[in-house]
């Protein structure tokens, strides 16, 4: 089911320009933080919101910072401090698919994502990465460092 409804609202993240993409992910958002907090059932609300909204923000750099704007990492950690509560006196620990989906929203927001290219990228080769020092990293030298 989060996979249509993800293709939907993706749809209608990018139509116009981008126009209506604020006040899907705002609605979204605010849906994730209303939601009853139901760990008991993989295919509950709040998996199925946190699910899509994980998918969304995969994307799309704009539709991460909108949701960092509208507090979604705030509302993820509160779920998962909830959660960790709930299970702390069991002793058994089952983690529902939400738990994945919300670490994976909060790894989407730490992520950072490099432009392809731009103008603004003057001196830069496409495909390479700048060391701190300011100097390119090509590829290759990326590949032999992880060899070995």
């Amino acid at each position: 089911m989060a996979f249509p409804l993800t293709d939907l609202l993706g749809t209608l993240c990018s139509r116009n320009k981008g126009e209506d993409r604020s006040k899907v992910i705002s609605y979204l958002v605010q849906q994730l933080k209303l939601c009853p907090l139901d760990f008991s059932k993989d295919s509950c609300a709040l998996g199925m919101i946190s699910h899509t909204i994980a998918l969304l923000l995969s994307e799309d750099g704009s539709t991460r910072e909108i949701a960092a704007q509208n507090g979604v990492v705030l509302i993820a950690i509160d779920i998962l401090m909830n959660f960790m509560a709930r299970t702390e006196a069991s002793k058994e620990l089952l983690v529902p698919k939400c738990i994945s989906a919300l670490l994976l929203i909060l790894d989407n927001l730490v992520q950072s994502r490099p432009k392809i290219s731009s103008d603004a990228d003057e001196g830069t080769v496409p495909g390479s990465l700048s060391g701190s020092s300011g100097k390119q990293i090509s590829p290759e030298a990326i590949e032999e460092k992880s060899i070995c």
